[in-house]
């Protein structure tokens, strides 16, 4: 009874940290649309004045048309009347005295109150804001009343461009509705074995030959499933020997058959064969581990990473750590057949490469959501040709690259993919958010 409460609670403390996460993402995209909209409303407002200066100098226009119309028509009803109109010299002189008061009413006293037959009227709104003759309703102004400045118009290049986006409001960015076409096609999904318990939260995969081993971690075992789905063996029934229940997390096989499994549950590595005799156990408190989530082997060698502590350690198969290298987020771990160790690194979002020494080689990738890019990776495998399969996880799709680093592929999209495990043959299996196995091949 005590094991599955503080099962139960382990389950219960990893979803809280999920949720966690989540929450951290709608905050920083609750922070990008407030940037975007204020944008959004010092662009409206240019806008808007650009729009009020063009219904001016429209007015303005009109104004002066319709004062050009009614002179036309005294002028000629003058000349029918037989009436001579004001000299031209006249004219000039009387307009000049205008303007002149005009300037001089608007500059020393724009607010005055103009008395007319003993009443006061004070002026308008619309007298003050287009800068009208005291009293004088709009679009009755005088022609040769002074034009008020105009605002330049604002080009459309100088709308403010958005900064260069930090790593965490990577994840606020909207993804591509399609990636590449997929390279490989689903052939199947396990929720289960045929004959055998089903999967709960399935984790770590390792093919052997045609067989897949895979971590059904919430029921506390390991299960090897042969190309018919159904399972061979279970590894898991060690009642009564580990103070805490046996939580597979990962696993990698050795040549001879024997199986490297982290339990999460108790903090160590289980090695043992098919049989379920143990052969030996690693305890990863005494090495600093708090939540182990990779391994691999290496001519000998067991290699684990633990994204909590920060450190991708290499160990003997005794338990002795014989180097470690303390850096980002290292999440997963794999060997290829030029004994260049990959892992994938979720604090800066990149691939990084050791010798057998753990010293960092090179680095590939950025962060984002393009060809070579990635958001968060999690497993990693290689196959013969040293190519490398990656479960791009906040991308949820599945990637390959070259073995120098470059883009090659996506192969297919899955949601939250987390780990990932490629056949001799070319299968690749892939454990992702939902309760299930899915089996890809490649399209033909």
């Amino acid at each position: 009874m005590n094991y599955q409460l503080e099962n139960d609670r382990t389950i219960l403390e990893n979803r809280l940290v999920d949720a966690q996460q989540e929450i951290n993402v709608l905050r920083e995209l609750c922070r990008t649309l407030m940037q975007k909209r204020q944008i959004e409303e010092k662009v409206a407002e240019k806008l808007s004045i650009q729009s009020l200066n063009d219904k001016d100098e429209k007015a303005e226009q009109k104004t002066a048309k319709q004062e050009d119309e009614s002179k036309t028509t005294m002028s000629t009803q003058q000349r029918d009347a037989g009436i001579a109109g004001p000299s031209k010299s006249e004219l000039s002189e009387e307009g000049q005295r205008e303007k002149g008061q005009s300037s001089q009413s608007s500059i020393v006293e724009p607010l005055r109150i103009e008395i007319q037959e003993g009443t006061m009227k004070e002026p308008t709104h619309t007298d003050i804001k287009r800068k009208l003759p005291i009293g004088q309703k709009d679009g009755k102004a005088m022609a040769d009343q002074s034009k008020r400045p105009k605002m330049p118009k604002e080009s459309k290049r100088a709308i403010p461009e958005w900064k260069p986006m930090t790593r965490r409001e990577l994840l606020t960015m909207k993804r591509p509705a399609t990636f590449a076409t997929p390279e490989y096609r689903l052939s199947r999904r396990l929720p289960g074995p045929q004959n055998g318990q089903p999967f709960k939260y399935p984790k770590g995969l390792a093919f052997i030959g045609n067989r897949l081993a895979v971590c059904n971690s919430d029921n506390n075992m390991v299960q090897i499933i042969n190309q018919d789905d159904m399972c061979e063996s279970v590894l898991g029934t060690f009642d009564g020997q580990f103070p805490k229940p046996f939580r597979p997390i990962n696993v990698a096989v050795s040549k001879h058959k024997h199986y490297f499994i982290i339990d999460d549950g108790n903090l160590q590595i289980v090695v043992c064969d098919e049989t379920k005799t143990i052969i030996k156990l690693i305890d990863l408190r005494l090495l600093g581990a708090d939540s182990p989530t990779g391994i691999a082997l290496q001519n000998g060698f067991i290699l684990v990473t633990d994204q909590k502590v920060s450190k991708l350690m290499k160990l003997t198969r005794d338990g002795k750590c014989v180097g470690q290298y303390k850096e980002g987020f290292p999440h997963s771990v794999a060997v290829n057949s030029n004994d260049v160790i990959l892992v994938t690194d979720n604090a800066t979002s990149r691939i990084k490469c050791f010798d057998s020494s753990l010293n960092l080689l090179h680095q590939y990738c950025t962060p984002g959501n393009d060809n070579g890019q990635l958001l968060y990776p999690r497993g990693i495998d290689v196959d013969e040709q040293n190519n490398v399969f990656i479960c791009d996880w906040n991308n949820h799709r599945a990637v390959k690259f070259k073995p120098g680093g470059e883009w090659q592929c996506t192969l297919f999209q899955i949601r939250c993919p987390e780990y990932i495990a490629v056949a001799d043959d070319g299968r690749v299996a892939v454990a992702g958010e939902t309760h299930c196995i899915e089996i890809y091949v490649p399209s033909e």
